[in-house]
């Protein structure tokens, strides 16, 4: 996103959500455009939703994964509160399709909150957003998460974000998705038990 504004505030953003797009390549070599959520994107969201396999929505729930949420989801856009991300693509091919799919909330949910306020460590909600990822099976190991998800950080700072924080923590059964961010410069928190599993709290540092 070289040549982007340093900062953006939500309504510059909700004029010209392109502001925030940019285009990325994975290790195969297929390229997607990565660009924010907008009120026409509910079909296409939607059967993104509605494709994903039980194990990916094993691993990735932040919100029920079904058309009918995409449609609420694409109603009730608020760049000042949450910026969802999607993947076209891969560009070039006659149909270009929803291929992933993150969310940036801007602040911090109260699970989160409460977490890391019990080891000490607090979090500013004006500075820190709050994250969760969804690949389309298809296109899990292929690098377009990673690729993805330095436009959503390069899209963090331009909100003023110092720090992102995982959704929920990551699976402890999902030692991929752990590897990952730790690749991404994410650093281990804690451990913690909730939803009868083994989770971790990771946090990337702007």
């Amino acid at each position: 996103m070289s040549g982007h504004p340093v900062s953006l505030s939500a309504e510059q953003i909700a004029a010209d959500p392109c502001l925030l797009a940019a285009d990325i390549e994975t290790r195969s070599g297929h390229r997607f455009g990565v660009r924010p959520l907008i009120q026409g994107d509910a079909s296409e969201l939607g059967m993104f939703f509605d494709a994903l396999t039980d194990a990916t929505r094993r691993v990735y729930g932040p919100h029920p994964l079904n058309s009918e949420h995409a449609v609420m989801l694409c109603a009730h856009i608020d760049y000042a509160r949450c910026l969802r991300f999607i993947a076209l693509g891969p560009i070039g091919v006659s149909a270009e399709q929803v291929a992933a799919y993150m969310i940036l909330e801007l602040g911090i949910r109260d699970g989160d909150a409460t977490r890391y306020a019990q080891i000490d460590q607090p979090l500013d909600g004006a500075t820190t957003a709050t994250f969760a990822p969804v690949v389309a099976d298809a296109w899990q190991e292929h690098g377009l998460g990673s690729a993805m998800f330095h436009v959503v950080v390069d899209a963090a700072r331009c909100v003023g974000r110092q720090r992102i924080i995982l959704m929920g923590g990551v699976r402890d059964d999902n030692p991929r998705a752990r590897h990952v961010y730790e690749k991404l410069g994410f650093q281990h928190v804690r451990g913690f038990f909730a939803g009868g599993i083994d989770n971790h709290d990771m946090i990337l540092r702007l």
